[in-house]
């Protein structure tokens, strides 16, 4: 009886090799080609040759993973979060009051609490 990696195994080489027939299907690169089906039937052939290349897709995966982060971080950054701030601190001069204005920042609020007050808190 296979086992459930070895069904996961053979799905990320299906993933692979449909990959690059898809890749070469829209460029008409042959090397691609050539590539899809040497890791189709190295993985078929050998066990060991299946754990090789899965081994280099895991490390290709990670390595662009790692990039990826970096990238997409940076561009939410400073395409978002910076110009959002610069906006804010122009606009808003003293927006979460830590600069006093006078001896104290403490807002007196007059308000008597009633029962529906605590029934909802958020």
């Amino acid at each position: 009886m296979k086992t459930n990696t070895h069904k996961n195994d053979l799905k990320s080489i299906l993933v692979i090799v449909t990959g690059f027939l898809v890749l070469y299907f829209f460029t008409k690169n042959e090397w691609l080609f050539y590539i899809a089906l040497s890791v189709a039937l190295v993985s078929l052939i050998t066990p060991l040759g299946q754990h090789a290349i899965l081994w280099i897709w895991e490390k290709i995966a990670h390595v662009l993973g790692w990039i990826n982060t970096r990238i997409l971080l940076t561009i939410v950054f400073y395409g978002f979060l910076f110009p959002i701030s610069l906006i804010t601190r122009i606009k808003f001069r003293n927006l979460l009051q830590l600069k006093k204005q006078g001896k104290s920042i403490f807002e007196e609020r007059n308000h008597l609490y009633t029962k529906e007050d605590l029934e909802n808190p958020w």
